[in-house]
This record gives C-alpha cells, sequence and structure tokens, in this order.
C-alpha cells in the first residue's frame, strides 16, 4: 500500500463520528471540554451518591462521551460505583413504560456485583439472587411441558403438531426489557432481589443510563420517569440520566423533582478563546498539522459551529476530498467543499415555514459572524430547527441559538 493511501486510511480512521466515544477515552484521544462537564457531574455524586441529574443538549454534543467519563471519575473517587448503560441497547424506546428504569438499574448493579465478585455460586443465596434478577430484567429460558403452554394461551404460537403433551418443550420468558408487544410491564417483582443485590454492596451504586435523547416525546420521556426514579432514590440508587434535547428550555420537566440538578450541553463557542482551543486540540488529538494544516483546522472549527460530532463528520468529509483531489494534505478548499455538502444534507426536505424562520437566526449582513437569539420557548418550528440540527444551541448563560454555519451560504438572503 503507497504511503499516502495509508496516511488518509489512518486519518479517516481517526475521524468516525460514530466511533463508540469510548474508544476516544481508552486512546488517549479524549481532550477535556472546557466546561468541565463530566468531573462537575461526577463531584456531584461524590459528595450525594443517591443524587438524580438530567444532562440535556444538542444531537452531537458530546452527552455519551461526557456520561462515560463522569463514570470513570466516579469509580476512581472510591466513594460510589459508576457503570452506564445504553438504554436503547436493551429496550425498544417506543415501548415507554414504569419499571424499565429499574430494570436498567438492576441489569447496572448485576454488572457491577459480577465485577466484585466475578465467582459468584448462582447455588448461593446471593448468587440466587443474581439469577432472579437477570432473569426478571433481561428474561429468562425454561423448559415447560406443551399442556402448560396451551394453559397459558400460548399453543397457537407452537406447532399443533399433537405431540405428547408431557413432552418438553423450551421457550422464552421476556423480562421487563424486553416484553411482548401487547404485554404490560411491572416493576414490582424486581424490586426486592435488588434491593437485595444493592444491600449486598460495599459502596452506592451510580447508574449512568444513556439513549433517552432519542425520543421526540416528552410524555414519552416522563412514563420512562415518573415513577422509577422515586423508587431509585428510595433504594439509594444515583441516577444520571441523558434526556430528549426538547427539554433544553423545558425548565419546568428539567428542575422539576426527583431531578435535583441539571446539566446543560450544546456547542462550544467558537469565538471564544477557551472554546476554540479545546476544539483544535481535539482535532490535533486525531491529525498532525502535516496532514491538516493550521489554516483547515481553523476553517473546520468555524464550519462545525462548535458541534463535537459535526467537526468529526466535516474533517472526514474533507479527508475524502483532498484525496480526491490528489492532495498531500487537506486544505481550506476541501473543507469548504465538505461543509457545503454537509450543509446541503441538513437542508434536505426543509419546508418553507422552517426555511422562513431560519433566516430570523441570521446576522445582519455587516455582523462577521451570528451572535444568536435567546428565546424563553422553544415554538415547534424553533423545535424542528433544533432537532434536524439547523440552528444549534451554544453553550451560554443564557442559552443563545445560532444558524448552522454550513446551510447559511446555502440559503439565500441573510437578514439586514
Amino acid at each position: 500500500m503507497n504511503d499516502r493511501r495509508k496516511r488518509f486510511r489512518d486519518y479517516l480512521q481517526a475521524f468516525q463520528p460514530t466511533a463508540d466515544p469510548a474508544a476516544a477515552l481508552d486512546d488517549g484521544r479524549y481532550v477535556p471540554p472546557p466546561d468541565g462537564a463530566a468531573e462537575r457531574l461526577a463531584a456531584a455524586f461524590e459528595l450525594r451518591p443517591d443524587g438524580c441529574a438530567l444532562v440535556v443538549g444538542s444531537i452531537g454534543s458530546g452527552k455519551s462521551t461526557a456520561l462515560l467519563q463522569a463514570a470513570r471519575v466516579i469509580q476512581a473517587s472510591g466513594e460510589a460505583d459508576a457503570e452506564v448503560l445504553d438504554l436503547g441497547r436493551v429496550h425498544d424506546l417506543a415501548q415507554p413504560a414504569e419499571g424499565v428504569l429499574v430494570a436498567a438499574a438492576a441489569v447496572l448493579a448485576l454488572r457491577s456485583l459480577r465485577r466484585l465478585q466475578p465467582d459468584l455460586d448462582p447455588a448461593t443465596g446471593l448468587g440466587g439472587t443474581a439469577v432472579r434478577v437477570q432473569g426478571l430484567a433481561l428474561g429468562t429460558r425454561k423448559q415447560v411441558t406443551r399442556g402448560d403452554i396451551q394453559a397459558a394461551e400460548e399453543f397457537a404460537r407452537m406447532e399443533q403438531d399433537h405431540s405428547p403433551w408431557d413432552e418438553l418443550v423450551d421457550v422464552f420468558e421476556p423480562g421487563v426489557l424486553r416484553p411482548p408487544s401487547a404485554a404490560a410491564l411491572d416493576r414490582s417483582p424486581l424490586v426486592e432481589p435488588l434491593r437485595e443485590l444493592l444491600a449486598a454492596r460495599p459502596r452506592p451504586l451510580v447508574a449512568l443510563i444513556d439513549g433517552l435523547d432519542r425520543l421526540r416525546d416528552p410524555a414519552a420521556f416522563r412514563r420512562f420517569t415518573a415513577q422509577d426514579l422515586p423508587l431509585l432514590r428510595k433504594l439509594g440508587v444515583g441516577v444520571v440520566l441523558v434526556g430528549p434535547p426538547m427539554l433544553v428550555l423545558d425548565r419546568v420537566e428539567a428542575h422539576s423533582p426527583p431531578f435535583d440538578r441539571l446539566h446543560l450541553l450544546g456547542a462550544v463557542p467558537v469565538e471564544d478563546a477557551a472554546g476554540r482551543s479545546f476544539l483544535m486540540k481535539l482535532v490535533r488529538a486525531r491529525a498532525a498539522d502535516d496532514l491538516l494544516p493550521a489554516a483547515a483546522c481553523d476553517a473546520l472549527v468555524d464550519a462545525s459551529g462548535g458541534l463535537l460530532r459535526d467537526l468529526i463528520s466535516i474533517a472526514r468529509s474533507a479527508g475524502e476530498e483532498a484525496y480526491a483531489d490528489g492532495a498531500e494534505a487537506v486544505g481550506p478548499a476541501h473543507v469548504a467543499a465538505a461543509a457545503a455538502g454537509f450543509g446541503a444534507e441538513l437542508l434536505r426536505g426543509i419546508s418553507a415555514d422552517m426555511e422562513r424562520r431560519l433566516r430570523d437566526f441570521f446576522p445582519p449582513a455587516s455582523a462577521p459572524r451570528a451572535r444568536g437569539l435567546v428565546l424563553p420557548s422553544l415554538s415547534d418550528v424553533d423545535l424542528r430547527l433544533f432537532l434536524d440540527r439547523l440552528i444549534l444551541q451554544v453553550q451560554a448563560a443564557p442559552p443563545r441559538f445560532v444558524p448552522h454555519p454550513t446551510v447559511q451560504p446555502l440559503v439565500r438572503g441573510p437578514r439586514g
């Protein structure tokens, strides 16, 4: 393989927007953001391990990375054991219900216990409780007779081959996190065995649960949280939830009990010296200046609008542009081409009312950069623009919203 091709392949490998954020923490590419979100989140649970925090922010603003780093800081403190779970990997988020977060915490308690006691005997009292918790949360496979199946009204799902009713058949009994579509969820069988697992632990458990930012319905979020979070607090389990991005300005939801802390993430302000330095370091942790010179790096930071995932996505596309162009390094023109393609994709399917509203966020023609609008609340159109990343929420007090830098050149008629 020629050297140029390998250099660009390594570059593309370093800029993967969908990569597991844990990889960046493990290989040294993690750069602490200027607001120290993960460290502040961890500090709150060092003082109060049974706290309950909500993390909200723009798509791609680094929420998952913040959770993983906070878990490592909490674990290193020795005050609590911290475990992270992406809820969407173990439960269909289209089925919000009571009991799901309790079951998720049970899975994390079980995972943590097995780290502490890897040789736990399932025949012992605590080992048996662990097996029971796993079955109730994730489901269990067992053998029943065909007569039992018919009695449970499941015979219609079996092949009716007139086999003896006492013949044993393997069946899967779903747990709370893998419910049959028509069944009601019930968390009550999990509470007592979970309490037993937690009582056997030397330190409190902090459950950091990712994934609920994929929800677009606040009512669904409330169905997950309304009953489960108060119960987990009674059990002494600390909880950090990544919530839906539409809660950015929903002060009633985000600040109501049981949440005692809100962590708001967003686009890093690129005009701020500390913010720009952070973004440049994040790029430099992945590419040296011989392949991504300073001018291209500056253009990349500007095009990203300070959103971490977009920074990585545009950098990757710019690398592809440079390679296809036969260049030895990524230049500002390659970044501009990548940004134009990125902006065009963001604008795909935009409605007329969204475009009209988007223009309100553009700076006057005389202004070098959009300062953004401070909004008391998000209208339905604003929310659609925000969820589609056509406007970005910038980390500031109060939060302000700016147009994505890649879309403004593609939409005619700036304000002013």
